[in-house]
C-alpha cells in the first residue's frame, strides 16, 4: 500500500534524482516544447512538423542496471484484451454522414489502421429510449415528472431545464455503436445511461435494443435499421457519468440526492434484470480519495448497493497526478468496499482513464502522454480486481485514437498504435515479477517510477514481456531471471523521435513506429531497454507454462505398482487412485473392483480426508447424534469436528447423504492451514448463481490451487454436482500431494 505521507516524501525523490540527467537537456527540451506549442497555436504547419520529427534518440545521459525476476509458477490473475478498450469521447460529427446512419468515407478509409477495439464505452445522453431513435424520429424534450427529482433536489428547478431527450451534438445514439462494430464486429460494450433523464423502462429498452434476437421485436428491428443486424454484446450499463451528488449546497440536500440515486439505481436494476439477468449495472464512484466527497458519496452508495453490484465504474486520470497517487485512491476504494460489504470481491471497470497534464492535446497525444498510459497498463493489468479499461477517448479530444488533425486530415494517433501493441500481444494470464534496482525510476512505491514490467503467457509455451521506459534520455540494462529456459524469438519496439512527437498532419502520420524484428537468441537472460519506448519481448520455452489451477499439479501423475482394479483400466484418475490405495487412504469395493462411478457419501469422504490429514492430537469426544460412538466413521468425523473441518447441523452430520463438490471443497478449505487464503476471482469457471460469498471464496481458492482441476478443465464447474468415488479420490489426491498445507 502507498501511504499519503510517504507520497509527499517521495515527491522529493523525483526532484533529487531528476538531476542525474543533464540540465542542459531539460532546458533545450523545454524550449522545444514551447516552440512546438507556439507553432501549433500559430498554425505554422511546417515549423510544427519539423519539431515533431526532431530525433533525440541518440541523446543518452544515464544508464541504469536493473534485475527482473519472473516467477512463472506464481500466477497473479487471468487477463484479456478487455483491459485495453476505448471510450466514446463526445463530439464526433465528422465521423458520420449528415443522416447519421452511415459512416463518413474518410473514416471508412482508415478502419484498417485502427486497432481491434475489444471493448467500447458509449453514452446515451438525455433520455435513453429517445437517443436510440433516428434524429428525425425523436420527440421534443420533456420533463420526466415521474422521476421525482425535484422532491430530492429542491435546489434545482428541473421544469425550467427539461430533462428528456437532451440536446447538442454529443451522443448520436445507436450511431455510437457503429464505429466500434465497424472496427471489430466482436466488440463488447458498456453503455452510459443518464439516470436523471431516463426511467427504468428506458434503461430496459437499451438492453432490448442490444440483446433482442434478430427480428424478434421492434427493438431488434430498430437496431437492424441502423445497420446493426446481430445482437450487440452488452456487458453492462453505467448509471450516470460521474453523477456525484455530494456537492449539493447543504448536507441535507446531499443526503437526499444520494438517497434518490440509490433508490433509483435499484429500480433500474430490477427493470434490467427482468429483461436480461446477465447484464451488469455499474454505480458511478468518486475515484479521488484526496478530493472532497469521496467518503460522503462512496460510503452510502457502496453500503446500499454492494449486493446489487459486481463491477463499479471508476475514472482515473494520471500524469499530472502522478501514477503513485492514483494507486492510493484505488486502495482507499478497496478498503471502503471491504468495510461496507464484509469482503465482497467487486471488480473495477476503468471506463475512463488517461493522462491529464494540462488540457492540451499536444501533451496528451505526444509520446510523453502515451507512455504513462503504457505504464498504467503494466502496473494495473496484473491486479485481480481489474475487469476492463476504456481509455478516454476514441475520437476528437486530446486522448483520441482517431483525430481530425489541424491540417484537416483524419488520422489514427500514437495512442491508437500503442494500444495495438497490447491488443496484439497480451496473453491470457499474468505472472509475478520482481524489479530490483538502486534507482527510484524502477520503484513502484515512488512517484519517480518510469520503468515498469508486465509478464504474460500466451498459450502453453510463449511468454510476452512488456517493458515501458518513460525516461527520454535514460536506458536500462535489464538482467532477467526465469524458472525456465527461453529463446527470444521476436522484439517489438514502439517509440517516436522525441517525447513531444505526435500525429499532427498528413506528413507526421508515421511519426510513431512499431518495429517488429524476428530474433533467435537461445538462453535469453539480458536486454538493453531503449529510452522513451514500449517494448514487447516474445520468448518461447519447451516447458509447458502453468495455467491457473495447474500450479499445484503441473506434473503428470504416474504409478509404477501393481494395478489390481479391473474397472480402473483407462479411467482418467487411475494413477491417483492407485497412489492413494498404496498409501492406505482408499480401498476397493472388492479385491479387483473400485467402482469409480458410484456416488460417495459424506461419511466416506470424511473418512478419506481423515486418513489423509490426521495427526496425533488429543481431541474431545463429541456426541454426534447420527454417528454413534461405535460407528466405523466416528473417529474420523469426531476428529474433523474437533479440527473445525466439519460443521454439524443440530448436532448431526448427515452421514449417509451424498456429498457435493462445494461441500467437499469446503471441508478441505477449512482443513487448509494457509494463513492468507485470498485468491483470484475464478467465477468464470463455475456456476455462481446459488452460492454465498464464502462459498465463492472456497471455489476461487480451490481452483487456484488445483484441488478441483478435473471439474473445470473442459466445462463449467457445477458446485452442486454429487461426487463419485473416483472424483472424490482425485480431490483427496491433491490434498495428499500437498500435505504440508494441512
Amino acid at each position: 500500500m502507498i501511504y499519503k505521507s510517504a507520497i509527499k516524501k517521495l515527491i522529493c525523490t523525483v526532484l533529487i534524482f531528476g538531476i542525474s540527467v543533464n540540465m542542459n537537456v531539460f532546458a533545450s527540451e523545454k524550449v522545444q516544447l514551447e516552440e512546438l506549442q507556439a507553432a501549433i497555436n500559430a498554425m505554422d504547419l511546417k515549423k510544427a512538423e519539423e519539431l515533431i520529427m526532431t530525433d533525440n534518440s541518440d541523446i543518452i545521459e544515464n544508464t541504469v542496471d536493473v534485475d527482473v525476476t519472473v516467477d512463472e509458477n506464481n500466477i497473479l490473475t487471468e487477463t484479456s484484451t478487455l483491459l485495453v478498450g476505448a471510450s466514446d469521447g463526445g463530439r464526433y460529427d465528422w465521423l458520420f454522414n449528415e443522416d447519421m446512419k452511415t459512416l463518413n468515407d474518410d473514416y471508412l478509409a482508415i478502419i484498417d489502421d485502427v486497432y481491434d477495439i475489444p471493448i467500447f464505452r458509449c453514452g446515451l445522453p438525455g433520455n435513453a429510449t429517445e437517443r436510440l431513435k433516428f434524429p428525425e424520429d425523436r420527440t421534443a424534450d420533456t420533463y420526466l415528472e415521474d422521476i421525482n427529482l425535484e422532491m430530492y433536489r429542491p435546489d434545482v428547478n428541473y421544469s425550467s431545464a427539461p430533462h428528456g431527450t437532451g440536446s447538442g451534438t454529443e451522443g448520436k445514439g445507436a450511431a455510437a455503436f457503429l464505429q466500434a462494430l465497424k472496427v471489430n464486429p466482436d466488440c463488447k460494450f458498456f453503455v452510459i445511461v443518464d439516470i436523471e433523464c431516463s426511467r427504468p423502462e428506458d434503461t430496459a429498452n437499451v438492453v432490448r435494443f442490444c440483446r433482442d434476437p434478430n427480428g424478434s421485436s421492434e427493438w431488434a428491428k430498430l437496431r437492424a435499421s441502423w445497420g446493426i443486424e446481430n445482437p450487440i454484446n452488452l456487458i453492462g450499463i453505467e448509471m450516470g457519468n460521474e453523477k456525484y451528488f455530494f456537492s449539493t449546497p447543504t448536507p441535507e440536500l446531499a443526503k437526499s440526492a444520494t438517497d434518490w440515486y440509490i433508490e433509483t439505481f435499484k429500480k433500474h436494476y430490477e427493470a434490467v434484470k427482468a429483461v436480461d439477468p446477465n447484464i451488469e449495472l455499474l454505480p458511478t464512484i468518486n475515484s479521488n480519495s484526496t478530493r472532497g466527497g469521496f467518503y460522503e458519496w462512496n460510503r452510502p452508495v457502496l453500503a446500499a448497493l454492494y449486493e446489487y453490484v459486481n463491477i463499479i465504474s471508476f475514472h482515473l486520470y494520471y500524469s499530472g497526478y502522478e501514477l503513485a497517487y492514483t494507486y492510493q485512491w484505488i486502495q482507499d476504494t478497496l478498503d471502503l468496499i471491504e468495510e461496507v460489504s464484509g469482503g465482497k470481491k467487486i471488480k473495477f471497470a476503468f471506463t475512463e482513464h488517461g493522462t491529464w497534464e494540462t488540457r492540451t492535446y499536444t501533451k496528451r497525444q505526444g509520446l510523453q502522454g502515451i507512455l504513462p498510459t503504457a505504464q498504467f497498463y503494466n502496473r494495473m493489468i496484473k491486479k485481480d480486481y481489474m475487469h476492463s479499461t476504456n481509455a478516454f477517448c476514441y475520437t476528437h479530444t486530446g486522448w483520441a485514437f482517431v483525430r481530425k488533425q489541424d491540417d484537416g486530415t483524419l488520422q489514427p494517433t500514437g495512442m491508437n498504435y500503442m494500444h495495438a501493441v497490447y491488443e496484439k500481444n497480451l496473453g491470457d494470464r499474468v505472472y509475478d515479477t520482481l524489479v530490483e534496482s538502486d534507482s527510484p525510476l524502477t520503484d513502484e512505491m515512488s512517484t519517480a517510477q518510469r520503468f515498469t514490467v508486465l509478464a504474460t503467457a500466451k498459450g502453453d509455451n510463449q511468454l510476452k514481456i512488456f517493458i515501458c521506459n518513460r525516461e527520454p534520455y535514460t536506458d536500462f540494462n535489464v538482467n532477467f531471471k526465469f524458472n525456465n529456459n527461453y529463446t527470444l524469438v521476436e522484439e517489438t519496439v514502439f517509440t517516436a523521435p522525441n517525447i513531444y512527437s505526435l500525429v499532427y498532419s498528413e506528413n507526421t502520420k508515421d511519426v510513431f513506429t512499431t518495429t517488429v524484428t524476428p530474433k533467435n537468441e537461445p538462453n535469453f537472460s539480458s536486454y538493453k531497454m531503449p529510452s522513451k519506448s514500449l517494448v514487447v519481448l516474445t520468448l518461447e520455452t519447451k516447458s509447458k507454462l502453468p495455467r491457473l489451477g495447474e500450479a499445484a499439479d503441473s506434473e503428470e501423475v504416474t504409478y509404477d505398482g501393481e494395478k489390481k482394479f479391473i474397472d480402473l483400466e483407462g479411467y482418467w484418475a487411475e494413477n491417483e487412485i492407485y497412489n492413494l490405495s498404496d498409501a492406505g487412504i482408499v480401498n476397493g469395493v472388492s479385491a479387483d473392483a473400485f467402482s469409480p462411478d458410484t456416488k460417495v457419501t459424506r461419511g466416506d469422504f470424511a473418512l478419506l480426508l481423515y486418513r489423509t490429514i490426521k495427526k496425533d492430537k488429543k481431541v474431545s469426544n463429541f456426541e454426534i447424534l447420527d454417528v454413534g460412538f461405535d460407528s466405523p466413521y466416528y473417529e474420523a468425523v469426531n476428529y474433523l469436528v474437533n479440527m473445525g473441518v466439519i460443521r454439524l447441523d443440530n448436532n448431526k452430520f448427515n452421514l449417509n447423504a451424498p456429498i457435493s463438490v462445494i461441500d467437499a471443497a469446503s471441508m478441505i478449505y477449512r482443513a487448509d492451514k494457509t494463513a492468507d487464503k485470498k485468491a483470484i476471482d475464478m467465477s468464470q469457471r463455475y456456476d455462481a448463481s446459488d452460492l454465498t460469498d464464502w462459498q465463492k471464496d472456497v471455489l476461487n481458492y480451490q481452483i487456484n490451487g488445483g484441488v478441483l482441476r478435473y471439474f473445470y478443465e473442459t466445462k463449467v464447474l457445477e458446485p452442486s454436482k454429487l461426487l463419485t468415488r473416483g472424483e472424490a479420490a482425485s480431490i483427496i489426491f491433491r490434498v495428499f500431494n500437498n500435505i504440508e498445507k494441512y
